[in-house]
C-alpha cells in the first residue's frame, strides 16, 4: 500500500475547498516526496511521480477555475521582468526536447517533469505567499520538518545501522525497481556510514539541511518575529546541523560555509560559531569522523581513507567526454531534458554526470547556461537589505556546490523557494508591485 497516497489524495481534495491553505500544507508535504515515491507504478512502464502529479494539480487547478469564470475572456497575467528568465528557460527546455534527435516520448516526459517541478511550481509558490502569516506557517513547518528528519536520521544511524527503511519502502512501491538504489550500511564511506533520513540520498539530505541551517539563523538575526518559539528554533538549528554531519558528505560544506559569510556579524551566527568551537575542543575525539569529512575536501590522504574520490585524470576524461557529447548535438540549444540520462547510459566517460554544467550543456546548450545564470542573477536582484546579501552568498555557494559535484536527492526547486521566502520577508507589507499575480 502506498501510504503517501493516503495523505496526498485528501490534500488534493481539500484544495477544492481551500486552495491556498492546501497549497501551504502541500509545500511541506512535498519535502517528503522523493523521486522514488510514485503516484502510479505499473510493471514495464515508467512510473508517474507523486510530486509531478501534485505539482501539476496545484498549477492547473487555479487555471481551470479561471477559465470557467472567464466566460471566454482570457487574460494572461503579466510576468514580472525579474521572472522572465524562468519563462525563457521553460520554453528552451520544451523546444530543445521537441526538436531533439533523442527518443521523443522520453524527451517530452523529462521536459514536462523538469518544467513543472523545477521552474513553474516555484513561481506559483512565490505568488501564493501573500501575507506574513503565510511565511510564519512555512517557517514553523520547515522547523518541524527539520526536527522530524533529524529524529528519523538518528534512528537510521544508531538503530538501523545506516540502512534506511523509508527509502527501501519507497522503492518497493515501484515494481520496476529490482535492486535497491542509494542504500548504505555501516561499512560505507570508510566505515562511517551515511544518513539520508527522509530524503532519497545522503547528499540531498546534507545540502537541504545546510540551506535550512543558514535560513533559520538568518530569520533569528533579522526577522525574529517569524519565529513561533525559541525552543523550536534551537531544536531546528541543532537538528539541521546534526544531519549535515550525519550525512557524511562533503557536498554541503561549500554551500554552508559560503552562505554563512553573509551572517558573520549576526548574533545567532556568532553564538553558533562559539558553541561550535567549544564542542570541537571538548568532544574532539567523538567528532573526529565529521571533522575528517570536512578536511577531506583539502587533504587527499584523508579522502582516500574515506573510500577515495575523483582525481585530475578522471575529471579530464570526463571533460573530454562532455565536449564530444555536447558537440555531437546542438551546442546552442542542447538536445532536451533527456540528454544527460541518454549519454550517461551510453557510458562514454561522463562518470556520474557531476556538475550542473554537464546537464545544462547537454540539455539546453549555451543558451541554457546563460538563462540559468540570469535566473541566479535575478534571484539576487529580488532581495532587499540583508536579504539581498544573504541571497547573493547563497547563490555563490549554490553555484560552487553544483559545479563541483552532483547532488542526488536534492530538490533544486526548494532552493528557489527558500530564496523567495528570504525576499518576501523584506518586502514591506507584501506590496502588489512585488507579487507575481496568479490566476484567480
Amino acid at each position: 500500500m502506498n501510504f503517501f497516497l493516503l495523505i496526498a489524495i485528501p490534500l488534493l481534495g481539500y484544495s477544492l475547498r481551500n486552495y491556498h491553505k492546501a497549497f501551504l500544507w502541500y509545500f511541506l508535504f512535498r519535502i517528503f516526496l522523493s523521486n522514488f515515491v510514485p503516484f502510479l507504478a505499473i510493471a514495464g512502464l515508467p512510473q508517474i511521480r507523486m510530486s509531478l502529479v501534485c505539482d501539476a494539480w496545484f498549477i492547473f487547478l487555479p487555471i481551470l477555475r479561471y477559465l470557467i469564470k472567464a466566460n471566454g475572456k482570457i487574460v494572461i497575467p503579466r510576468l514580472l521582468p525579474i521572472f522572465k528568465p524562468f519563462a525563457w528557460m521553460i520554453f528552451l527546455i520544451l523546444f530543445s526536447s521537441i526538436v531533439s534527435f533523442l527518443p521523443f516520448f522520453n524527451s517530452i516526459n523529462s521536459a514536462v517533469l523538469e518544467c513543472i517541478s523545477s521552474y513553474i511550481f516555484p513561481l506559483l509558490f512565490f505568488a501564493e505567499i501573500k501575507q506574513s502569516e503565510d511565511l510564519k506557517f512555512i517557517i514553523k513547518g520547515l522547523m518541524v520538518v527539520s526536527i522530524i528528519a533529524a529524529i528519523y536520521g538518528a534512528f537510521e544511524a544508531f538503530m538501523f545501522r545506516f540502512m534506511n527503511p523509508l527509502v527501501l519502502y519507497e522503492q518497493s512501491l515501484n515494481p520496476n525497481n529490482i535492486d535497491p538504489l542509494w542504500v548504505y550500511e555501516t561499512l560505507a564511506r570508510g566505515s562511517r556510514g551515511r544518513v539520508s533520513s527522509i530524503f532519497a540520498h545522503a547528499i540531498g539530505c546534507g545540502c537541504t539541511m545546510a540551506i535550512f541551517t543558514v535560513f533559520f539563523l538568518y530569520i533569528k538575526g533579522a526577522h525574529e518575529k517569524y519565529i513561533a518559539s525559541n525552543k523550536l528554533y534551537y531544536a531546528a538549528v541543532f537538528s539541521s546541523i546534526l544531519l549535515v554531519g550525519l550525512c557524511n558528505c562533503r557536498s554541503p560544506y561549500p554551500l554552508l560555509l559560503i552562505s554563512l559569510l553573509a551572517l558573520w556579524n549576526f548574533r545567532p551566527f556568532l553564538r553558533l560559531a562559539t558553541s561550535g568551537i567549544i564542542l570541537l575542543v571538548v568532544f574532539h575525539s567523538e567528532l573526529s569522523s565529521f571533522i575528517d569529512v570536512f578536511l577531506s575536501i583539502f587533504d587527499k590522504n584523508i579522502e582516500q581513507q574515506m573510500g577515495g574520490g575523483s582525481n585530475v585524470e578522471m575529471r579530464t576524461e570526463q571533460f573530454e567526454a562532455l565536449i564530444r557529447a555536447w558537440l555531437s548535438g546542438n551546442p546552442i540549444i542542447g538536445e532536451g531534458a533527456y540528454a544527460t540520462r541518454y549519454w550517461l547510459e551510453r557510458k562514454i566517460g561522463l562518470l556520474g554526470g557531476e556538475s550542473i554544467w554537464i546537464s545544462l550543456l547537454l540539455e539546453t546548450g549555451l543558451l541554457g547556461c546563460f538563462f540559468y545564470l540570469y535566473i541566479m542573477k535575478n534571484l539576487v536582484t529580488l532581495g532587499q537589505g540583508y536579504g539581498k546579501r544573504l541571497i547573493f552568498f547563497f547563490v555563490v555557494g549554490w553555484i560552487v556546490m553544483k559545479t563541483a559535484t552532483s547532488t542526488p536527492g536534492l530538490d533544486d526547486s526548494l532552493f528557489f523557494m527558500i530564496m523567495f521566502c528570504i525576499a518576501k520577508m523584506d518586502m514591506k507589507l507584501f506590496p502588489e508591485k512585488c507579487e507575481l499575480k496568479s490566476f484567480k
